[in-house]
């Protein structure tokens, strides 16, 4: 693994890093780029990485310079395509997975009045339209900071735990709490699949780690390392737990829209080039693909909006960068970039130390099913 892109794992990102055309007008003023770009974004500066930054700047001045929006360039700027495709985290393009694993479609009415009895004020509008919705902004807040994967491809755990700390907050009624995506990089190969590590995995089997074992600890108790190690079973003090998860019909903005504005949703979404160098240049950028109908990332939606132009668009919650580690992604353009969304039913904790580490009350293989 290069060692270049592992910046500080848990640290918010920052706003665009930006240039003009005087910086490509030679190749002492890309050289110049370079250490700039590496010095912003806190990585090292590796000379045999030139050729492919100099390939993206160019690449995308030639795709922007008559847009009049400013030039960006993201932390994986000396990196092409072909390069960064492979870290793709989700190991099923159709995941949720395993495919033989049937998960029910959620009830979206059936789950508002369940939330109703935590929150009166809680039922699906008659009339929806996107009048903006943000979990980031309730009170208490129903969404964490946001932390960086770094190279590992462990985008999987990530979505599945901001799932969790979305519902545990509005099943609770307190503010979200970070949970540990290291947890479930590190058990979820022990207990549930071996194939789960830092070349990819599946929400499903994260959260079926979850709810199996009793539930997920924090993640100052097992905090992020950004490689996958050994499950230990010492820091396995519970703070959310999961009763059950659905799955809501792919690709139908309608019903993930409703979704969404009952919680946070964890979904799978579909990469290109411009997805992984795009930089948003202002706050509340808007990406509008076009995005790929192959499902290989996975993220939690924690919103969504309008646009100036009316146009709607989903607020993404990322684990490697963006809009100070958000992507606000349009929703009508997109729709078929967007699929696989995981609803999470939250349960209460009732000790902080319930996890099943052995067979003295039967088989894990019975309790622990792929």
């Amino acid at each position: 693994m290069q060692k270049a892109l592992l910046v500080a794992l848990v640290a918010t990102v920052d706003a665009a890093f930006t240039f003009t055309a005087d910086d490509i007008e030679s190749e002492e003023a890309l050289w110049e780029l370079f250490g700039r770009w590496a010095a912003y974004h806190e990585v090292v500066r590796e000379p045999g990485r030139f050729a492919a930054l100099k390939a993206n700047v160019q690449w995308r001045w030639s795709k922007q310079r008559h847009s009049g929006r400013p030039m960006a360039l993201n932390v994986f700027g000396d990196r092409s395509f072909d390069e960064l495709a492979p870290q793709s985290c989700l190991k099923c393009a159709a995941d949720p997975c395993p495919p033989d694993q049937e998960m029910e479609v959620i009830d979206l009415e059936l789950m508002a009045a369940k939330r109703a009895a935590v929150s009166p004020a809680t039922t699906l509008p008659s009339k929806l339209d996107w009048s903006k919705v943000d979990w980031r902004d309730e009170k208490p807040t129903a969404v964490t900071d946001v932390k960086r994967q770094g190279q590992c491809g462990s985008c999987w755990a990530f979505a599945a735990a901001g799932a969790v700390e979305g519902a545990h907050a509005i099943e609770t009624q307190s503010a979200a709490v970070s949970l540990s995506p290291q947890y479930l990089l590190d058990c979820t190969s022990e207990y549930i699949d071996k194939s789960c590590d830092c070349s990819g995995g599946s929400r499903v089997h994260a959260l079926n780690l979850i709810q199996k074992l009793g539930g997920i600890p924090l993640d100052s108790d097992y905090p992020y390392m950004g490689y996958q190690s050994q499950c230990d079973h010492h820091k396995f003090h519970w703070s959310a737990t999961i009763l059950n998860w659905w799955r809501i019909q792919s690709f139908n903005a309608t019903e993930l829209k409703l979704a969404v504005y009952l919680q946070p949703v964890s979904v799978g979404i579909g990469l290109d080039a411009d997805f992984y160098h795009w930089e948003p240049t202002s706050d509340g950028s808007v990406y509008y693909g076009p995005g790929s109908t192959t499902v290989s990332h996975a993220v939690l939606i924690v919103g969504y909006d309008m646009d100036d132009l009316g146009l709607p668009f989903w607020i993404v919650k990322n684990s490697w960068g963006g809009d100070k580690g958000y992507i606000n992604i349009n929703a009508e353009v997109n729709v078929g970039q967007i699929g696989n969304p995981i609803f999470v039913d939250a349960g209460i904790v009732t000790s902080t130390r319930t996890a099943r580490t052995s067979d003295d009350d039967g088989p894990l293989s019975q309790l622990v099913t792929t």
